[in-house]
């Protein structure tokens, strides 16, 4: 028996990568927009300017003549002004479980879980869906094709279910 995949999940999957060219669109600023050139003054002491006798040529001024444009900043300059994107790890869910099935990664590193099943799935920290004082992380229902994605900020040992079948355990260990 051959299985489909439902169109749904396609079409969620490129709704998901239009929105995000869409915001990373959104978010580039072309250079020199929103800057003010800084205001000049002719200090007093300098001497008073005069036309030019009338037997010269008129000045021609253009951008290519005109001396940079300069603004004065009174923060100083810092070397990277964007931080380091954080680690990820990425963890496929199929119909067999986690893959992979166990994984090392560093603090601060953001582990996100894609179902590839075809059959939705919650991933969550505890084996059933009730809350309990173990709780660290749930998913929603991820249809095929939905990520969950969880920031692990504290070393130790955690076990990853998939609520519908408690049995297909992972095991991502936090240094």
């Amino acid at each position: 028996m051959r299985t489909t995949i439902p169109r749904s999940g396609y079409l969620i999957l490129a709704l998901a990568v239009i929105l995000a060219v869409l915001i990373a669109g959104c978010t580039l600023k072309p250079q020199g927009v929103g800057q003010t050139p800084a205001a000049t003054t002719t200090p007093a002491s300098a001497p008073a300017t005069t036309a030019p006798p009338a037997t010269t040529a008129p000045v021609v001024t253009t951008a290519a003549t005109l001396p940079p444009v300069t603004q004065a900043t009174t923060a100083a300059p810092t070397v990277n002004q964007t931080p380091a994107p954080a680690p990820t790890l990425s963890i496929a869910i199929n119909a067999t479980g986690f893959y992979p099935k166990k994984a090392t990664v560093a603090a601060g590193t953001v582990v996100t879980w894609t179902n590839f099943d075809f059959t939705p799935h919650v991933v969550s920290s505890e084996p059933t869906q009730a809350a309990g004082p173990g709780m660290i992380f749930m998913s929603g229902a991820l249809e095929q094709g939905g990520s969950y994605s969880f920031t692990f900020t504290t070393a130790g040992d955690y076990q990853s279910f998939l609520v519908d079948r408690p049995n297909l355990i992972g095991t991502i260990t936090v240094s």
